[in-house]
C-alpha cells in the first residue's frame, strides 16, 4: 500500500515538474517574442521590417558621417583664419641666420 502512494506522489510530482517547466518555457518564448518585435517591428513584417529598417540605418550612418565631415571642413577652416590673424597681426619670428649671427657678435 505504501508503495502505491510513494509511486503515485512521484507521478504527480513529474506533472508538476512538468507544467511548471512548461510555463517557464512559455514565458520565455513570450518574453523573446517581445523583444524581438520591439527591435524588429511587428511579426507580420518582421523579415521586410529588418530590411528596411537596415536599409535606414544605413542611410542615417552615411547623412551622419557627412554631416561630421562637414562640421569637421567648419571646424578646421575656424582653425586656419584665426591662426591666419594671430599671425598677420604679430611679426614673424627672427630667421636662425640672424640670430647666430648677433650671438657671434655679442661674442
Amino acid at each position: 500500500m505504501a508503495a502505491l502512494i510513494a509511486v503515485g506522489i512521484g507521478l504527480g510530482a513529474e506533472k508538476l515538474g512538468r507544467k511548471i517547466s512548461e510555463k517557464r518555457l512559455e514565458k520565455k518564448e513570450k518574453k523573446s517574442a517581445a523583444e524581438r518585435e520591439a527591435i524588429y517591428g511587428t511579426a507580420e513584417s518582421s523579415t521586410a521590417g529588418a530590411v528596411q529598417n537596415r536599409r535606414e540605418s544605413r542611410s542615417e550612418r552615411k547623412s551622419r558621417k557627412s554631416e561630421e565631415a562637414r562640421h569637421e571642413q567648419e571646424q578646421v577652416s575656424r582653425r586656419r583664419s584665426v591662426s591666419e590673424e594671430r599671425v598677420s597681426d604679430e611679426e614673424p619670428p627672427p630667421r636662425y641666420e640672424d640670430v647666430v649671427r648677433q650671438d657671434a657678435r655679442r661674442v
